[in-house]
């Protein structure tokens, strides 16, 4: 019986074209030596570092809260053995949902340039009140201070970046730096401060009666809603810079909330910059364009984180 080869006509074809060099009638050399870069670093990422637990159900169950961290590999004697600065990134959901890890793809820009991240949970209920939200994500900083030096991060240069309901959550733990009465659970003898904050088109007073209340109390308790703060209340001397980006074409949270916000900041003589978005909607893919990041970096270079 003759052999039948099944093998697919254009593997074959591949294979006769390099697997011999016909005009010699030899076998091709494979073996090639080239010189790589060795430029960018190792990522790793660990998805389930739990910082915190919250009593539920009575106080008969317990509800971890955990973060995710995207780091330079620092395990191998060649791999590079520095600190870097870290920044904390807070998913957005109308304050009733979230999940950290939506935005992992996105935060890998940052760690490619040197950054650690680390995108953290918070409490998302019916049940949940201010500060809780607050509580949650000071106790994150907390932990990742208290425990820098196994996480390979520097505790002195934080970021904290946030969108939509994270960008207020974000300028919110900046505004709070120094309120102790905020910081409440582990590792109390660490900071919950930050050093820089970057918000984009977050709200600043979810009571009003806009699209963003429009949006988030179908979903929630009017009293959840009710309890979250003006952020324009909190603004004061000595708050850290602020990088706001917001589209002008946002119809949920309108882009006149962070012009509010900037304006109150520079009036207490804080650093606050706002880039407003031409055309831009809410989460839209305008703000992950490599020029906004490339801003981001550089407003973080610039204040030595």
């Amino acid at each position: 019986m003759a052999f039948c080869d099944r093998r697919p006509d254009a593997l074959k074809a591949f294979i006769a074209t390099c697997e011999y060099d016909r005009p010699k009638g030899r076998v091709c050399d494979m073996i090639k030596q080239i010189k790589v870069p060795a430029g960018d670093r190792v990522l790793l990422l660990a998805s389930d570092i739990v910082y915190a637990q919250r009593r539920e159900w009575c106080g008969a169950t317990y509800r971890q809260l955990s973060l995710s961290l995207i780091r330079n590999r620092h395990y191998y004697s060649y791999d590079p053995q520095d600190k870097p600065s870290l920044i904390i990134w807070i998913c957005g959901g109308a304050f009733s949902e979230q999940n950290r890890n939506v935005w992992v793809p996105e935060m890998t820009y940052y760690a490619k340039r040197g950054y650690s991240v680390a995108l953290i949970d918070y409490s998302v209920n019916q049940r949940m009140r201010y500060p809780q939200l607050l509580i949650d994500i000071k106790e994150a900083i907390r932990y990742l201070r208290a425990h820098a030096d196994e996480l390979a991060i520097d505790a002195d240069r934080i970021a904290i970046m946030g969108e939509s309901a994270g960008g207020f959550l974000a300028a919110l733990a900046a505004l709070t730096n120094g309120m102790q009465e905020f910081d409440t659970g582990t590792n109390l003898d660490c900071s919950s401060d930050v050093q820089a904050v970057i918000p984009f088109y977050m709200p600043v007073d979810v009571h009003e009666d806009s699209a963003e209340a429009a949006h988030s109390k179908p979903m929630l308790t009017y009293e959840v809603v009710n309890s979250l703060p003006n952020l324009l209340d909190l603004v004061r001397p000595g708050c850290p810079p602020f990088l706001m980006f917001h589209g002008m074409a946002d119809a949920i949270v309108s882009c006149q909330a962070s012009r509010a916000l900037h304006d109150a900041l520079v009036a207490k003589e804080n650093e606050a910059d706002l880039y407003l978005i031409e055309e831009a909607n809410h989460g839209d893919c305008h703000f992950i364009q490599p020029e906004i990041k490339e801003r981001v970096l550089e407003f973080l270079r610039r204040h030595g984180i």
